[in-house]
């Protein structure tokens, strides 16, 4: 018996549990054969299984669900209805535009918010055009700022006028959204707006205008946000070192490196990672120089910072981490010396194989089947014999994921 035929007969079970688990497998196989038993499980007298049911045909994506899933958008329970609105913007069919349309009217807030993501998702001038005239012209902001939610994905010249004109809305929150949005979608020519608004906007909309300028990577405003990194308000502080680590300029480094050295403790693992940010090597040094801070979470930062940088220079920083005290501090080394591929690191991380903390072991693992050799597989196996079993199944996966890797060049 096929294992489709099994779970069909599963979704015939008196007991509810079983149900419940064989329409979750359903979607888990994500075989368009299960579609049928997926639609008839949307009539079932459990909620739960219902509502399964939707997000599995949402994974699977078919066309043919999408008759049956539309009542839905009009179910009394309200995570039934947003469920369905963001199965139907998977499946990514027109035919499910005019319903969701219908649900941006829908009286819960989250359940509009769905609708307009999966309106965004479908694609279709339509369901665009309607957006962006929400954005516009609805009366209440939460309607305005979902409209930006859900248009931030589309990248065509009249949703980016649209989200750059909201900068101006006149609601503070909706000019928040608006914001981050203009920062996700690169909106270059809103660099001047975006440093008027630092003037008059509550701390909370600062940092969304600040990580907006550091996406663009705007040179014009190193000068004018400088100052909010010597702020007390914690988050905006560490926003402002995340952009100055974006832009990336000789004013922005100077800084980020003068505040690592003489700024307070709290925001030292945010300029660590905005130095790791601008990929450049004359940051190496003052990384370096971190290596034993007291603070498990700098130290983590730094490595993490080191593995971003393509220099040789960070090999012996990144190796002498792997002794850290601390497990996620040598599991990030690890991982950061995968990403770089230094043929030198291969030992260090071979010796690592057998540390104390699995996860380490595990790091060290995946970053030598990243940049494992010939000779790597063989230094590996001659060590087999002398391992646990456990640690030597972590080396056979090692060796199977290096000869895979070779082997596919």
């Amino acid at each position: 018996m096929s294992i489709l035929a099994k779970l069909e007969g599963y979704l015939k079970s008196e007991q509810v549990d079983v149900r419940r688990k064989a329409v979750t497998a359903l979607g888990e196989v994500k075989s368009e054969n299960g579609v049928t038993y997926l639609l008839a499980a949307l009539h079932d007298e459990d909620s739960i299984v219902q509502a399964t049911a939707v997000f599995s045909l949402g994974e699977i994506g078919s066309e043919r669900a999408v008759e049956q899933l539309v009542p839905f958008l009009q179910a009394k329970d309200i995570n039934l209805r947003s469920g369905t609105a963001v199965a139907l913007g998977k499946i990514g069919s027109i035919k499910a535009e005019d319903a969701l349309i219908w649900s941006l009217n829908d009286p819960d807030a989250y359940v509009r918010s769905c609708a307009a993501s999966a309106l965004a998702r479908i694609g279709s001038e339509k369901a665009e055009k309607l957006l962006v005239k929400i954005l516009r012209e609805a009366e209440d902001p939460d309607s305005r700022r979902k409209a930006i939610t859900a248009l931030k994905e589309v990248r065509t010249d009249r949703v980016r006028q649209a989200v750059f004109d909201a900068l101006d809305d006149s609601d503070e929150s909706v000019r928040n959204c608006a914001a981050a949005a203009v920062g996700e979608m690169g909106i270059q020519a809103a660099e001047t707006k975006l440093l008027n608004l630092l003037e008059k906007e509550s701390p909370d909309t600062q940092i969304s205008v600040i990580f907006a300028l550091g996406e663009i990577h705007s040179h014009k405003a190193v000068d004018v946000i400088i100052p909010f990194l010597r702020t007390s308000h914690h988050e905006l502080a560490q926003q402002t070192a995340t952009a100055l680590g974006k832009i990336a300029s000789d004013n922005a480094l100077k800084e980020l490196i003068n505040i690592l050295q003489n700024g307070v403790s709290w925001i030292k693992w945010s300029v660590v990672e905005a130095l790791g940010e601008t990929r450049r090597e004359d940051v190496v040094e003052h990384l370096t120089a971190l290596v034993n801070d007291p603070e498990q979470e700098v130290r983590w930062s730094v490595a993490r910072s080191l593995g971003l940088i393509r220099s040789s220079k960070c090999l012996g920083p990144l190796t002498s981490m792997l002794q850290d005290r601390n497990g996620e501090v040598r599991s990030m080394a690890a991982v950061s010396l995968g990403n770089l591929g230094f043929p030198e690191a291969i030992e260090p991380l071979v010796k690592l194989l057998t540390d104390r903390d699995r996860k380490v072991a595990d790091s060290a693992a995946v970053a030598l089947a990243e940049t494992g050799t010939v000779q790597t597989v063989e230094r590996l196996q001659a060590l087999l014999p002398t391992l646990t079993p456990e640690i030597a199944e972590t080396v056979r996966r090692t060796i199977d994921d290096i000869q895979a890797r070779l082997h596919s060049r």
